[in-house]
C-alpha cells in the first residue's frame, strides 16, 4: 500500500494571499481594458487594487525604537527609527489618541472673467491650517511643511468635475448654442468627455507671500464687483465699445480692446450668475448658522487670540 499521507493545506493567510492574486490580476486586466482600448481614461481610478491589511506598529519606545510585530521573516524586532520617521509618528499617535478628524473650514469666491472678459471660470479657496477638534475642546494644527498633495487633488477634481458635468447631461439640465452646439449630441459629448479626461487639471496651492490679511483684501476687492468697472471703459459709440486692459503675457502691458456692441455684450452676461447661484461660499466651522460661535471658540483656542484682539479683528 502506498503513502496516503494528506497533502499539506494552507492555512487562512496563504488563502487569502491567493485569493488576492488572483483578483488582482482581474482588477489589472479591467484596468487596461477600460483605460487603454476603451479610452475611458476616468474608470480605472474607479477600480482599486485588493489589498492585503497591514497593521501599523504596536509599540513606540521612548529611545527612538519601534517593535515591529511579525516583520521579516516572520519575527518580531525592534527597529531604530530616523528623526524623521519619529516625528511623524509622533505626530499621527497625538492625533489619532484624540481623534484625527478636525472640522475644518473652506472659504471659496467664484471668480469667472479675466482682463478681456473672456469666460475664465476659477474658484479662490482660503483653507486655514488646522480645525477644531470633534469635541471643541482644541485646534488641531496641521503640519507647517505640508499642506496637500495637488496631483491627486487635481485627478479627484477631473473626475468629480467629468461625473457631474454628464449627470447633468443625462438630466436636461444643459443646453449648448453657437459653436457648441453639436454637443447637445449624446456621441458627441461623449467623445469630447473622453478628450478631456485627457487634460490635466491645475491645482495651484501656495503659502501667502504677505500672510493672511493680504489674501482676504486680495479677495475682497472682487467678491462683489462685476465682470468690469466703469473706469475702464474709454470710449462707446454706435459701432464699438473700446475699454483698458492689461495683457498678463506681455507682462501687464496696458492696452484697449475694441468690441462690437454685441459682442461686448455677449461677454459681459457670461459673467452674470444664475438666479440663486452664490459668488461666495463657506463650509465647515463658517457656515452662516454657527459662524460667530464657531469663529469665537477658534480664537480662544488658538496662541494668535491676544493679537487678533489687539487688532480690533
Amino acid at each position: 500500500v502506498g503513502d496516503r499521507r494528506r497533502p499539506g493545506v494552507p492555512g487562512t493567510s496563504g488563502v487569502h494571499r491567493h485569493l488576492l492574486a488572483g483578483l488582482n490580476q482581474i482588477v489589472c486586466a479591467l484596468r487596461f481594458f477600460y483605460g487603454v482600448t476603451l479610452g475611458e481614461a476616468e474608470v480605472p481610478e474607479r477600480i482599486p487594487y485588493a489589498r492585503e491589511p497591514r497593521k501599523l506598529p504596536v509599540v513606540l519606545g521612548a529611545r527612538g525604537v519601534i517593535l515591529v510585530r511579525h516583520g521579516k521573516g516572520g519575527k518580531d524586532r525592534n527597529v531604530m527609527l530616523s528623526p524623521q520617521l519619529l516625528g511623524i509618528l509622533r505626530t499621527y499617535w497625538r492625533l489619532a489618541r484624540f481623534g484625527a478628524a478636525a472640522e475644518a473650514m473652506k472659504l471659496a469666491v467664484l471668480h469667472t472673467w479675466g482682463q478681456a472678459l473672456t469666460h475664465h471660470p476659477h474658484v479662490h479657496c482660503v483653507v486655514p491650517g488646522g480645525g477644531l477638534s470633534p469635541d471643541g475642546t482644541r485646534w488641531i494644527a496641521g503640519r507647517p511643511d505640508f499642506f496637500l498633495a495637488v496631483k491627486p487633488l487635481a485627478k479627484l477634481f477631473r473626475r468629480l468635475f467629468l461625473e457631474r458635468l454628464r449627470k447633468a447631461f443625462d438630466a436636461g439640465d444643459l443646453s449648448f448654442f453657437g459653436d457648441l452646439a453639436p454637443l447637445a449630441d449624446p456621441a458627441s459629448l461623449h467623445a469630447h468627455l473622453a478628450k478631456m479626461r485627457r487634460i490635466d487639471r491645475v491645482v495651484y496651492a501656495k503659502k501667502p507671500f504677505g500672510g493672511p490679511a493680504q489674501v482676504l483684501a486680495y479677495l475682497g476687492r472682487y467678491t462683489h464687483r462685476v465682470a468690469i468697472a466703469n473706469s475702464r471703459l474709454v470710449a462707446l459709440d454706435d459701432d464699438q465699445v473700446a475699454f483698458s486692459w492689461k495683457d498678463y503675457r506681455q507682462n501687464g502691458a496696458a492696452k484697449i480692446m475694441k468690441l462690437a456692441p454685441g459682442e461686448f455684450i455677449r461677454r459681459f452676461l457670461l459673467h452674470a450668475l444664475p438666479d440663486g447661484f452664490h459668488r461666495i461660499r463657506h463650509f465647515g466651522f463658517m457656515v452662516n448658522g454657527h459662524r460667530a460661535a464657531k469663529l469665537a471658540l477658534c480664537r480662544s483656542l488658538t496662541p494668535c487670540r491676544d493679537a487678533d484682539e489687539a487688532q480690533g479683528t
